[in-house]
């Protein structure tokens, strides 16, 4: 597990997706967040941006390929992305995963 610097206030981590350990702090993770938005419905918590809905979060995985990944899925992402560096890609083909957890928007009309 890393802590990178400059990332936006929503990162918390980035795991690897090869790392027992990360995996398990990531299931911690989800599992706090599951906890704080059962006790938010229990208190009847509202957002005070969008009052019409109750205040939940959820946690966001971005995958990335990773700079030196050589394999066939890494060949196809980077002739998608035409960039040098690490890739966002789909989470089953990541190498690593930055974890966010974000604020989620009910819209009820």
């Amino acid at each position: 597990m890393l802590l990178k610097p400059n990332r936006t206030s929503a990162y918390i981590s980035t795991i690897f997706m090869d790392s027992r350990e990360d995996l398990e702090h990531l299931k911690a993770i989800r599992n706090m967040v599951k906890n704080l938005n059962r006790d938010l419905r229990r208190q009847n918590a509202r957002d005070n941006y969008n009052k019409k809905g109750p205040l939940q979060f959820y946690v966001k995985l971005q995958g990335r390929l990773g700079r030196k990944r050589k394999d066939p899925i890494a060949d196809m992402y980077r002739k998608l992305w035409r960039k040098g560096g690490a890739v966002c890609v789909s989470v089953d083909d990541a190498q690593y995963c930055d974890v966010f957890l974000y604020r989620r928007n009910t819209y009820k009309y």
